[in-house]
C-alpha cells in the first residue's frame, strides 16, 4: 500500500511538473508572433510581440544578406509591417549578416530603432526606410563600404545618421549617396564626406550659443550656419576650406576663434571674414593667404594694449573712436592703415614697431591726449595730418631715416619736432612740409629753431633761449 500511495505520489508529481514545463513553452510560444527562414543561407527572423524583429544567421553558415524585398511586399515579416517597432540584427563570431537589400523595411510605419552591430553588414540597398516616418536616428558600423543612392528614399526628412568614424568609406558612401551624417552621438553636425576623406560641415543643427567644430572637420560649407543663434564657434587647424556663404545667415555678432593667428582656419575663415584668436576676443583679425596678419578691428576695453606679436599690419580705422586704451604698444607691426588711431580720446603713449616703414594719413589724428609717441629708425615717412589735433603732444623725435613729410603737415603748430642733424633727411623734411611755417630743433638743444632748405642752408628762425651771451651754432 505505501508502495502504491508512493507511486501514485511520482506519478502526480510528474504530471505536475510536466504541465508546469508545458505551460512555460506556451507562454514562450505565445510571445512569439512570427518567424520564419530566407535566402540561400536561411536567414532566420523572428517577431516578438513587444514588436522587436530579430535577424540570425544559422551557427557555422558563414556569411549572408537580407535578399531584396518588393516594394509592395506583403511576404515574411513585411506582412506584420505594421507592428515592427525595433530591428535587431545578431552578431556571431562564426557568422553574420553583411548585406540588406531593397525595401528591407520600407512600410514599417512604427519602427523607431535599428541596432546593427559593428563587424556586420557593409552594404545597404535601395528604400530600405520608405515609409518609416518614426525613424529618426541611425546609427551604422564603421565598415560599411556600400550605400545605394536610394537607401533612404521616403525615410523620415529627421533621420539622422550616425558614423564611429567619420573618414572611413562608410562616410564616403553615404555621401554618394547624397546624404548628410554625423559623428557618433553627436546631433549637432550635419556632415558630408568627398571621395578623398574630405570631411565638410554641411550644417549646424544644435541650439548652443557656444559651439566648437569636432576635429575630425576640414571645411565650412555653404550657409553651415545660417539661422542659428551661435555667436562663438572654435575651429581647430584642420579647417583648410570655408565658403564664401558659411556665415550668410548667422547672427550678426557671430565671433569665429581659431588656436593660431596664420594657421589654416585663419587662412581659410579670412577670406570670409574676421576671426578672432582662441582666448582673446579683443582682436578681430584677418590673414591673407602668405601668412600675413591683420588686425581689423581692436574690440576690447583695457587701459593697456599690447598689440599681438604674429600681428604685421593694422587697418584702416582699426582702433578709431575707442575711448579707453590709454597706452598701445606694437612689437611687430611693419604697416598701418590710414585713420588706425583716430579720435582715440583716452591714448597718452604710444611705441611704435621697429620695421614699421610709413606712419599714414591721419594715423593718429584727433587723439587730443596722447603725450609720447616714439618713432623708429625704420620710418621714412610721416604722411599729412598723421598727428594733427594732438594737442598734449608736446615733442616728438625723429632720426635721419625720415626722408618725407605730408604737404599739409604731420604735427600740431605746439609740437616741438626734433632731429639728429640740422642739414638731414628728417631736418628737410620738416621744413619742406610746413613750407616755413614750423620750425625744428636739434636733439638736445631747444634755443634754436630751425629750418633747412632743400639745399641744406640752415636757417635760423626763432631764437628760444633764455641766456644773456649767445653763440649762433656753427652749423
Amino acid at each position: 500500500m505505501k508502495r502504491r500511495t508512493k507511486s501514485l505520489l511520482c506519478l502526480c508529481v510528474c504530471v505536475l511538473l510536466f504541465c508546469f514545463a508545458a505551460g512555460a513553452q506556451e507562454a514562450l510560444a505565445a510571445d512569439q508572433v512570427a518567424g520564419g527562414s530566407i535566402g540561400a543561407n536561411n536567414i532566420s527572423w523572428t517577431l516578438w510581440s513587444d514588436g522587436e524583429l530579430v535577424f540570425s544567421v544559422p551557427y557555422n553558415t558563414g556569411t549572408a544578406s537580407i535578399p531584396n524585398m518588393s516594394s509592395d511586399s506583403a511576404d515574411e515579416w513585411l506582412a506584420y509591417k505594421s507592428q515592427i517597432k525595433t530591428v535587431t540584427i545578431n552578431h556571431y563570431d562564426h557568422t553574420n549578416i553583411t548585406g540588406i537589400g531593397d525595401y528591407a523595411f520600407a512600410g514599417c510605419s512604427n519602427l523607431t530603432v535599428v541596432d546593427i552591430p559593428e563587424g556586420t553588414v557593409t552594404q545597404l540597398g535601395g528604400n530600405l526606410f520608405n515609409g518609416c516616418a518614426r525613424l529618426t536616428g541611425l546609427s551604422l558600423p564603421s565598415g560599411m563600404t556600400s550605400v545605394s543612392s536610394h537607401a533612404f528614399n521616403g525615410a523620415a526628412e529627421s533621420l539622422k545618421v550616425r558614423l564611429a568614424s567619420v573618414t572611413s568609406d562608410t562616410a564616403k558612401a553615404l555621401t554618394a549617396a547624397g546624404y548628410s551624417f554625423y559623428k557618433g552621438s553627436d546631433n549637432a553636425f550635419a556632415l558630408q564626406c568627398s571621395g578623398e576623406g574630405v570631411v565638410t560641415l554641411k550644417s549646424y543643427t544644435g541650439t548652443a550659443a557656444s559651439v566648437t567644430l569636432p576635429s575630425h572637420v576640414q571645411g565650412i560649407g555653404y550657409r553651415a550656419f545660417a539661422d542659428t543663434s551661435v555667436t562663438s564657434l572654435t575651429l581647430t587647424d584642420s579647417v583648410s576650406s570655408v565658403n564664401s556663404s558659411a556665415f550668410s545667415g548667422a547672427d550678426e555678432d557671430l565671433k569665429v576663434y581659431v588656436p593660431t593667428a596664420a594657421g589654416s582656419a585663419a587662412k581659410a575663415v579670412s577670406s570670409v571674414r574676421d576671426y578672432y584668436l582662441s582666448g582673446n576676443g579683443s582682436f578681430a583679425l584677418r590673414c591673407s593667404g602668405d601668412g600675413v596678419v591683420t588686425l581689423n578691428t581692436y574690440t576690447g576695453g583695457d587701459e593697456n594694449v599690447t598689440v599681438p606679436n604674429h600681428v604685421s599690419v593694422i587697418g584702416n580705422s582699426a582702433f578709431g573712436g575707442n575711448a579707453t586704451a590709454k597706452t598701445v604698444t606694437m612689437t611687430s607691426v611693419t604697416s598701418m592703415g590710414s585713420r588706425a588711431f583716430q579720435s582715440c580720446s583716452a591714448l597718452e603713449t604710444v611705441v611704435l614697431s621697429e620695421g614699421l616703414t610709413v606712419i599714414p594719413t591721419q594715423a593718429f589724428q584727433d587723439c587730443a591726449s596722447l603725450t609720447s609717441v616714439s618713432v623708429p629708425a625704420s620710418v621714412t615717412e610721416i604722411q599729412g595730418s598723421a598727428f594733427s589735433g594732438c594737442t598734449s603732444l608736446a615733442s616728438v623725435t625723429l632720426t635721419d631715416s625720415v626722408t618725407s613729410i605730408g604737404a599739409y603737415g604731420a604735427f600740431p603748430a605746439e609740437t616741438r619736432v626734433y632731429v639728429p642733424t640740422p642739414d638731414g633727411s628728417a631736418a628737410r623734411a620738416v621744413s619742406n612740409a610746413y613750407q616755413n611755417s614750423h620750425i625744428y630743433y636739434v636733439v638736445g638743444d631747444d634755443s634754436f629753431g630751425l629750418r633747412c632748405s632743400s639745399e641744406g642752408v640752415v636757417t635760423l628762425s626763432a631764437f628760444t633761449g633764455s641766456g644773456e651771451s649767445v653763440t649762433v651754432p656753427n652749423y
